[in-house]
């Protein structure tokens, strides 16, 4: 896996503190469970689970479970008006055969 992080993105962890989490969880529903990324601004408490990525100070934890279009993961900053969050484009909910 590689990472592919652009500078808002960097910026904006810098500034909740330079460190990340990213999981995904599973909400139960009325019919089934579904995934659901949470992406926290905290180290986790156990790293076992999860790839260390770090680059430029910004340290950035990866659950192992989650899989990323052609293996890169691509961490974007989002915006609208006076809002911004992280954004994972290439995020699927399946592992794919490229």
């Amino acid at each position: 896996m590689t990472l592919d992080i652009d500078a808002g993105a960097m910026d904006h962890i810098r500034g909740k503190g330079g460190v990340c989490s990213i999981t995904q969880e599973h909400v139960d529903t009325c019919f089934e469970p579904l995934p659901h990324t949470v992406i926290e601004y905290s180290a986790p408490a156990s790293a076992r689970r999860y790839d260390v990525h770090e680059r430029d100070g910004v340290v950035l934890y990866v659950d192992r479970s989650m899989f990323f279009k052609g293996s890169v993961i691509r961490v974007r900053l989002g915006r609208f008006l006076f809002l911004r969050w992280l954004e994972l484009p290439t995020h699927t909910l399946f592992a794919s055969s490229d």
